[in-house]
């Protein structure tokens, strides 16, 4: 699994480069046609959603997995993360982690039953300036979620998924709070209305020994803590739907956030441990123990709809 991530990951920042909407859209078009491109490898339903953004057209790309009993749950889980970045880097960490966690994913099921309908999204716009607009390609999907009435179990929403450090900063609201003060963990984020979802991602992070976790109930939709608010889980949330996020807290742990320096080259391929790293990495590792965790979730998702 490592290696297909780490594939993945080049694809993204190396062959393909900066992915900005606002000097580099041929590029952004290059990563919707990789991830067509692959996706087409496997007996999923694929879709686009295109719409324009300042003469440019731009999509969302949303791909079904359905078992081959129908499953007594219709509504489907979502899994999503956005493939843009900001102006002048490649966003090794965000978000072509997340989008690697995906496309892996996308492999993984084709050849393992999903006991769910399980729906990966590929948000095409989140950075700035498209952030918090209706441009977004989140609060595109969802407010075409709204017009059709659609219900789904809730969404998984992932943004930086690879970085591990010594050390852990936390917004000022939450300092005093009994958190670890080393960023070897992954954050699972719901807002309050989320909590009984998350509880079923909790258990399938719980049943994975080698990835620690921190999970932590948002007031609200995250008004009085505005660092849980930015990434698209915060469009579904804003929305009445159930999601969380699931972070490695970005720019709370890493120093390369929306920087030149968000690249490969602070990737540690060669970790042959127990449990994953706390240095100040881009951690392979990390990564793979983040999608044996989605897959435990979706696999030992229970048969009762919540």
């Amino acid at each position: 699994m490592k290696e297909k991530l780490l594939s993945y990951l080049r694809i993204l920042t190396e062959d393909i480069g900066v992915r900005s909407v606002v000097i580099t859209p041929e590029n952004l078009k290059k990563t919707e046609e990789y991830l067509i491109k692959v996706l087409k490898e496997y007996k999923g339903i694929l879709r686009r959603q295109p719409y324009t953004y300042k003469r440019v057209e731009v999509a969302n790309l949303i791909y079904d997995i359905t078992p081959e009993t129908p499953p007594k749950i219709k509504s489907p889980l979502i899994i999503g993360a956005h493939y843009d970045t900001v102006v002048g880097t490649v966003g090794a960490d965000d978000n072509a982690s997340s989008i690697a966690a995906l496309l892996m994913l996308a492999e993984y099921f084709e050849t393992h039953p999903t006991p769910i309908n399980l729906r990966l999204l590929f948000f095409t716009l989140e950075e700035p300036p498209v952030w918090n607009s209706p441009y977004m390609g989140s609060r595109v999907y969802v407010k075409a979620m709204k017009k059709h009435n659609e219900k789904i179990l809730g969404a998984i929403i992932m943004d930086g998924v690879a970085y591990t450090s010594e050390k852990q900063k936390y917004p000022m609201a939450l300092k005093m709070l009994n958190f670890p003060t080393e960023g070897n963990f992954i954050a699972i984020l719901p807002n309050s209305a989320s909590k009984n979802f998350a509880k079923q991602v909790i258990k399938g992070f719980k049943d994975n020994p080698l990835l620690p976790y921190v999970d932590f109930a948002i007031m609200g939709k995250g008004e009085l803590i505005p660092e849980t608010r930015l990434s698209d889980h915060s469009s579904f949330w804003d929305a009445g739907y159930n999601a969380l996020l699931l972070t490695d807290t970005s720019l709370l742990r890493n120093p390369t956030y929306h920087t030149p320096a968000d690249t490969l080259d602070t990737l540690d391929i060669n970790c042959d441990c127990k449990h994953v790293h706390g240095d100040d990495t881009l951690d392979i590792d990390f990564l793979e123990q983040v999608v044996r965790g989605l897959i435990n979730t979706i696999e030992g998702w229970s048969a009762e709809e919540k």
